[in-house]
Order: C-alpha cells, then structure tokens, then sequence
C-alpha cells in the first residue's frame, strides 16, 4: 500500500485565492506553451478596468486594442494610453453613420476593480473632434493595428445628424441607446469596408 507521502499531489493542494488578484488560464492554442500545455497568470484587478465595447452600424466590426484581436465585446485594460483598431465590413448604406462607446463592465466577478466613480474614461465614446481617423482603402499590412503606425493621410470622421428613416427598424433601439450615452454620430466614407483608429488613455479619477 502506498503511503500518503508518496501520492501525487492534487491541484486542491496548491489552489490559491485572493480578494485582489485574478487568476487567468491560457490554453497551448493563445501561448506557445506547447501541445497540452497552459499558462497561468494572476492579474491585479485593481491596476485594470474592466470593459464592454458597444458599437453602432449595419454591418459587421472587428475590434483590436494595441494591437490584438478582442474576440468579444470585452477588455480588461491597464490605466495607460491605448489604441482602439476598429474594421468596419458588409457595409450596406442603409444606416448612414457609426457610434461607438465603451462602459464599465459590472456583470461578472470585478472584486477589487474600481467603479465608475473612482475612473475615467477618456475618449471612449465616438465623437467629431477629428480624433476618430478612418480609411475606405484597405490598408498594406497589418500595422495599422499598432499605437505607432502613421494615419495623418486619413480622414478625421465628422459627426453628423441622424435621419431616423435611414437606420434599419432592427437597429434603431441600438443607435438610441448610444446616443442617450452622448456617443455622436460619425459619417463613414462611401465603401463596403472601412478602418478606423483611435488614441484613449484610461485614467484613474482624481
């Protein structure tokens, strides 16, 4: 009979738990860990924010930050200067203008993480202040992901009035919304695709 000394050890045995840290899984398919391998990282919910991208269009959108795919509406961002990629496809014309904004993501375990009255985020909601910069011309490569890449030859986007009769029934309740956010709306240029970038930092609040 095999001593207790001698079994293997489970992984109960080494769980941990923090009221300030959250432990992340990636799997051999997100890190080179390796066939079957994974990766765990614990990560200060308080040096992050939680975040739900909403967006306005008829048509389909890709989201990047810095960068990397976002696979879903959500992102968990560290307090810094970020670039939002944005790629705009299936553009039919029917709905003449695009909203975009980004709110705090409460569902969820956000032990730790702070709330809407101790952040601040700045630039997180489309407006026509010509930071909102887009091409219909599909880009060389991939840098126009990236917080470096030069877009002074694109268009700043310019917010304009919304004629209710052009926005499809099925997504008038979504343009409605953003709008109640003081998301504006920005007019795209005449092309089945378009690329958008846009500089935010996220702060904390004074």
């Amino acid at each position: 009979m095999m001593s207790d000394d001698l079994r293997l050890n489970s992984l109960e045995r080494f769980s941990k738990q923090s009221p300030r840290l959250v432990l992340e899984v990636y799997s051999h398919c997100e890190v080179p860990a390796g066939c079957g391998g994974v990766v765990l990282r614990w990560r200060n919910q308080q040096l992050t924010l939680p975040l739900l991208f909403y967006t306005a269009i008829d048509g389909r959108t890709a989201v990047y930050v810095d960068g990397g795919p976002c696979d879903s509406a959500r992102a968990r961002l560290s307090f810094e200067e970020h670039l939002l990629a944005l790629h705009l496809k299936g553009l039919t014309g029917t709905a003449p203008a695009f909203l975009f904004a980004a709110r705090i993501d409460k569902s969820g375990s956000t032990q730790g993480a702070p709330d809407e009255g101790s952040t601040t985020l700045t630039g997180l909601l489309s407006t026509g202040d010509g930071t909102w910069r887009a091409t219909g011309r599909r880009p060389a490569s991939h840098e126009w992901l990236m917080p470096g890449f030069d877009d002074r030859d694109w268009a700043p986007l310019q917010a304009v009035e919304l004629n209710p009769e052009s926005i499809p029934d099925e997504m008038r309740w979504r343009y409605k919304e953003l709008l109640g956010w003081n998301a504006a709306a920005l007019a795209l240029p005449p092309a089945p695709e378009v690329w958008i970038r846009k500089h935010f930092r996220l702060e904390r609040a004074a």
